[in-house]
């Protein structure tokens, strides 16, 4: 057997222990024997014992530690000097396998992270018009039902607002007569005026022709007093006839004022009337409905709430930095928070939408803005968005020009590994912003990428798990590499990762905590 394969551990530690132990036992033994020797030796002479030195304790504890201690650190050189060495000429081992890809450079579109909650744009709140009491509801009308629109949800008593109905139109049939009867007036008057008239005009001849002759004097004085009287008289009544006449017109406008008044109240009426009964005003779903027959109900008391879940809106919060590059029209992509994250992706789980409209302001508190996405459900497959729902919002802006793109999993403190002359090497990196789906020609599984500020060198291989621990300067055998080393230089990018990403984590998109810090805005 080798002096290699033998262990000296024992001798080795045995050695010192036992002689610093001996050394401790010898000298306490010492110490013990000589004093008992005194005393025995005294006490033989019969002389008085003397005094015995006061022991002290501390010191034999601190030689009992620095004993320890001594023995520990000839136990760990001991265990230093055994240790198992390397073979020599073994090098750095065999190669690892580990799975690259090649990062292309493509143009993506910029994404931004939002939320909101769903809210129909179209959407009724049905409420009582007028004080009366239920007196039909139909039986089918239940929380959930489907309604169109101007049907019947509920019949109200209305027998006083027929009574009111009623009453405007014989006032106003009233009125109708008056004014009939002031036309009729107005014609009698406009007669005797010109009736009036002619009697003047003969009166004042007969005392033209009385004049003359009272003149030559074959008539009396009192004669042509008596002809200027019946002119007089002529034109008193003319003028009386023709105030009254004049009188029409007043009277007239206001029998049409009250005519006007009447013929509103019975439009009033008619309109009571008809809001017994209550009616939906557009399609949708009941979302609340509670009256039952008897019930008295008061003008403004809600009756149902109708919802047309066909078309939806999503007020999406972002943040303040994205109005320089969001615009009306940008693509949207709508995520409801009852898919699980697993899920979702580009098999029908997203509703794909547009930039509808922006809100001008921001929000000083928050920092925030707030865009509009509008979808239309009527066709839509997978997932329904119901009103009042949480959901998330990526909004993506045009691209802005070609850039590397990499897994999100291959960065790791702004850093990625990759492969050198058949071993890996670190590289700083600097992230623009985060992508989060598919990736037209790369097919590493990763729904989660990181396009990077400045682009990689034409046929870098990445490491598509940089979360592993690879140590730098490793040797390694890229898997996927030639396949991707093959490719143009312009890259498509050739991904061979055997293992799948996991469920993805959530997008790192600027505002996100995760990267917010280090993705320029």
């Amino acid at each position: 057997m080798s002096d290699l394969s033998r262990s000296p551990s024992a001798d080795t530690v045995a050695g010192p222990i036992g002689a610093s132990t001996g050394a401790l036992r010898t000298g306490v033994d010492a110490d013990a024997t000589g004093e008992s020797i005194d005393l025995v030796a005294g006490h033989e002479a019969g002389m008085a014992p003397a005094e015995a030195p006061p022991s002290s304790p501390l010191a034999g504890r601190v030689m009992i530690a620095l004993a320890i201690l001594l023995a520990s650190v000839v136990i760990f050189v001991v265990l230093v000097m055994t240790r198992p060495l390397p073979a020599a000429g073994s090098g750095r081992g065999a190669p690892i396998p580990v799975p690259v890809v090649e990062p292309p450079l493509m143009s993506l579109p910029r994404q931004w992270l939002g939320y909101g909650v769903v809210r129909p744009i179209d959407a009724a709140n049905v409420s009582a018009r007028v004080a009366s009491t239920v007196i039909d509801v139909p039986a089918r009308l239940k929380v959930g039902e489907p309604v169109a629109a101007g049907e019947v949800l509920v019949r109200l008593d209305d027998a006083d607002y027929r009574r009111s109905v009623d009453s405007a139109q014989q006032q106003l049939a009233s009125l109708d007569a008056q004014l009939g009867a002031l036309e009729v007036e107005r014609t009698g008057l406009q007669e005797r005026v010109k009736l009036a008239e002619a009697d003047l005009e003969l009166a004042r001849e007969d005392e033209r022709r009385v004049s003359n002759a009272a003149a030559a004097g074959a008539v009396a004085p009192r004669e042509a007093d008596r002809a200027r009287g019946a002119v007089l008289a002529a034109e008193r009544l003319l003028s009386q006839l023709r105030e009254s006449l004049g009188m029409m017109v007043p009277r007239k406008t206001s029998l049409q004022a009250q005519q006007e008044a009447a013929s509103s109240a019975l439009g009033q009426a008619r309109a009571a009337l008809e809001r017994c009964t209550i009616a939906s005003p557009i399609g949708g779903v009941l979302q609340s409905f509670s009256l039952e027959i008897g019930e008295n109900v008061m003008p403004g008391q809600p009756v149902a709430r109708v919802v047309d879940d066909s078309r939806v809106e999503v007020p999406i919060t972002l943040p303040s930095a994205a109005r320089a590059s969001v615009k009306r029209g940008d693509r949207v992509r709508i995520t409801s928070s009852r898919v699980p994250a697993r899920m979702r992706g580009a098999d029908g789980s997203e509703v794909i939408s547009a930039v509808s409209r922006i809100e001008p302001e921001d929000d000083a508190v928050s920092r925030t803005m707030t865009v509009y996405a509008e979808v239309s459900q009527a066709d839509a497959k997978g997932i329904v968005l119901a009103p009042g729902d949480f959901a998330e919002a990526i909004v993506e802006s045009p691209p802005e020009g070609m850039s590397t793109v990499v897994p999100r999993r291959s960065v790791r403190a702004e850093r990625v590994l990759v492969v050198r002359d058949g071993a890996l090497a670190s590289m700083p990196v600097t992230v623009a912003y985060a992508f989060r789906g598919t990736v037209e020609g790369l097919s590493t599984g990763d729904l989660e990428w990181l396009v990077l500020a400045e682009p990689l060198p034409p046929g870098t291989l990445v490491v598509i798990d940089g979360s592993r621990t690879y140590s730098p300067g490793a040797a390694v055998t890229p898997l996927g590499g030639g396949d991707a080393a093959a490719a143009p230089a312009s890259g498509s990018g050739t991904a061979a990762a055997p293992e799948p990403s996991a469920a993805p984590a959530s997008v790192a998109v600027p505002g996100d905590a995760a990267v917010q810090e280090r993705v320029p805005q």
